[in-house]
């Protein structure tokens, strides 16, 4: 985590907040959506995605030959929500890099954070209570579906 801080047992959002609130207008608009979004971090609301679980995480690589050889990788994720009654999908589009660390599932969603790193892509690290997940893309799309998982 860049900006939330952890103390003792507990995760300051403040300078992250005023991070978000002072660069968003310069994230692309599906991270800025997610991050921005009113219930993000409210952990009450059923929205809110600390204690969900992860479900499904799928690396898709493609490789165009044309002459040149481009490849790129989305990846799609879905999490059961904290009150098991909903899914948050998340679509990361032209991801140029991601790590993953599980050592138990499934683990809870602890925290998040989305920033831009300096060439302006977007990275997601997601703190988990066994692990982390770090993506770096050109862009997230986030969707919560009540009841059963949909698809992108």
């Amino acid at each position: 985590m860049r900006l939330i801080q952890r103390v003792a047992d507990s995760w300051h959002l403040n300078h992250y907040l005023d991070y978000l609130e002072q660069n968003a207008g310069t994230f692309p608009l599906g991270a800025r959506n997610f991050a921005l979004a009113h219930w993000h971090y409210d952990f009450k609301h059923k929205q809110c995605p600390h204690d969900s679980w992860l479900q499904e995480l799928i690396v898709r690589m493609s490789t165009i030959s044309s002459g040149e050889e481009l490849s790129s990788a989305a990846i799609h994720s879905t999490y059961l929500g904290a009150y098991h009654d909903g899914y948050h999908e998340i679509e990361y589009k032209q991801v140029s890099s991601y790590t993953i660390d599980m050592r138990e599932m499934p683990s809870d969603w602890v925290i998040d954070e989305v920033t831009l790193e300096n060439d302006g892509r977007v990275c997601h690290e997601i703190v988990f209570a066994e692990g982390t997940l770090i993506v770096r893309c050109q862009d997230l799309l986030y969707r919560w579906t009540s009841g059963r998982s949909s698809s992108f």
